[in-house]
């Protein structure tokens, strides 16, 4: 279960990475080389450059937008497992696991 959340929690600080710094480090670069260059095959590549990110980008947020809400479902989902935990029945506890188990699924979005 935990291990679960810090795996989220990586991959979701990774896809941040991608979605917010390097998008702003990218668009801040392609502005400031059209500052520098003013002719036409520049002009090409440079919108090509800005159409390839904005198609990466304009799927990834998206993905990213889903992990932030999965992940702070996942840590709602942990706090209310812990204030229900009873130690001791080792038979309760499998079933306490399977129903974690059942939450986290439940919580998936569902594409029809």
């Amino acid at each position: 279960c935990k291990e679960l959340l810090k795996t989220e929690r990586t991959y979701k600080k990774d896809i941040e990475v991608i979605a917010e710094i390097f998008r702003h480090q990218l668009m801040f670069i392609i502005t400031q080389q059209q500052d520098l260059y003013n002719n036409d095959e520049y002009n090409f590549e440079n919108g090509t450059l800005i159409h390839l990110s904005d198609v990466l980008f304009t799927h990834l947020l998206p993905i990213y937008n889903f992990h932030i809400d999965f992940l702070r479902q996942r840590k709602q989902r942990i706090s209310i497992w812990k204030t229900r935990s009873i130690s001791g029945n080792e038979h309760f506890n499998v079933y306490k696991i399977t129903q974690q188990i059942g939450d986290l699924i439940e919580i998936l979005p569902v594409n029809i």
